[in-house]
């Protein structure tokens, strides 16, 4: 769980109780969201912060009280970040800005795979499909939801909101 700029591990004891396994600080700025590999349990965890910084944690440091990698990956606040769900998809994840940009990354390595762009406001949230491989979805401030392949640079489908 994310709240101001600390990550909270918690851990359920026998279905009863609730503990704190460890506590990350991100002291820079608040942190908005984390995401995770569901398929491959490496304690790798990313975040991301109203700075325009991901942060990438290893769970295995315990109390480690710095991220094992940091760096300035939006000129904004990142709103969301997203770890691809299928399991033999490669492994990346999505991050989205209030700098209307929305970035792949690779998952292991950190680097910039792609850039899209063609929000007209800014992007809240992400959402990667869970049945084809390679497809996410972002929702914007426009009113728009758009689906897009990670090989092409421009949406696949956008869906305008009505209102009336």
């Amino acid at each position: 769980m994310t709240g101001s700029g600390a990550l909270f591990i918690l851990d359920i004891i026998n279905n009863e109780t609730i503990e704190c396994k460890a506590l990350y600080e991100w002291r820079n700025d608040s942190l908005y969201d984390l995401c995770f590999n569901r398929f491959n349990f490496n304690n790798i965890l990313w975040t991301v912060s109203a700075d325009g910084f991901i942060q990438i944690w290893d769970t295995n440091n315990g109390f480690s009280s710095q991220p094992i990698h940091a760096f300035k990956a939006h000129n904004k606040e990142i709103y969301s970040c997203k770890w691809s769900t299928i399991s033999h998809d490669s492994q990346s994840v999505i991050t989205v800005s209030s700098d209307l940009s929305i970035k792949l990354w690779d998952a292991f390595s950190a680097q910039l795979i792609n850039q899209y762009l063609g929000h007209e406001a800014i992007v809240y949230c992400s959402q990667w499909s869970p049945f084809m491989s390679g497809t996410f979805a972002t929702t914007s401030g426009d009113s728009t939801l758009r689906v897009w392949s990670v090989k092409d640079c421009e949406p696949s489908l956008t869906l305008r909101a009505s209102f009336g």
